[in-house]
């Protein structure tokens, strides 16, 4: 069976993979695919995963998180992003499940490093979100604070290219990517990917699963992970707006 033009090797028992998922060029933003879990537990891991799965503005359809909190709407400023609620349950499994240090590509105002952040306190393990951006965004700080985070947090600018090569030899098992929406700047960082990821590393890119990609100038996600994406990373699925891939 192939799945985005790759042979699928053999079958990790203890990771499910949702090849049905998959969402082709003349379907993006069409379909969207439902939230599944890669790792085996039951319905939700725990009360935060679950709050995740029902935290939607009603305006935007879109995840709606405040800091004081990450849980509570009724106090606290949103946190400002663009996140599907199927996007944050998977951001939250993987920063649950996967060990070590957590890197993330593109802060804006820190709604994903907060849930990331928030996933790792909650595993009771030690570990960091680095999050890189191009330049300095008070919000993310400020955000990481009100929820309690910071000590989870560490804030690099760098842009993402430079910043892979600079972490080299450090390995990630989790690494999120949402720095840009261009081609090139996607392509250079699926061919740095194998540097700085971990054997058995997820790779999760926002905006994979956009209309826009391939259509309007300056969008290029998807097929800059299909054509440049080395082949020892696997398809896993394809969630809300993002696609998950695993090195193996």
């Amino acid at each position: 069976m192939e799945e985005n033009g790759k042979n699928a090797a053999h079958v990790d028992t203890s990771i499910i993979y949702h090849p049905d998922s998959y969402v082709r060029a003349d379907e993006l933003g069409t379909l969207i695919p439902r939230y599944q879990p890669t790792f085996r537990f039951g319905a939700h891991i725990n009360d935060h995963h679950r709050f995740l799965s029902q935290a939607v503005n009603p305006q935007t359809g879109l995840l709606l998180l405040t800091a004081p909190g990450l849980m509570d709407h009724g106090s606290g400023a949103p946190i400002v992003g663009w996140l599907r609620l199927e996007d944050a349950q998977k951001l939250y499994e993987l920063g649950f499940y996967c060990n070590g240090d957590i890197l993330e590509l593109g802060s804006y105002e820190g709604l994903s490093t907060c849930i990331l952040a928030q996933a790792i306190a909650d595993s009771g393990r030690t570990g960091l979100v680095t999050t890189v951006d191009l330049s300095y965004r008070q919000p993310v700080q400020d955000n990481a604070l009100a929820c309690g985070l910071s000590s989870r947090i560490v804030v690099a600018l760098a842009d993402a290219s430079v910043a892979i090569r600079a972490f080299s030899p450090k390995r990630f098992e989790f690494i999120f990517v949402d720095h840009s929406h261009e081609y090139e700047h996607v392509k250079a960082v699926c061919l740095l990917l194998p540097y700085i990821a971990a054997p058995g590393a997820f790779v999760l890119f926002h905006d994979y699963n956009d209309p826009r990609n391939g259509k309007e100038p300056n969008y290029g996600v998807y097929q800059a992970v299909v054509e440049n994406l080395p082949e020892q990373f696997r398809f896993c699925g394809v969630y809300g707006c993002t696609g998950l891939y695993r090195l193996e």
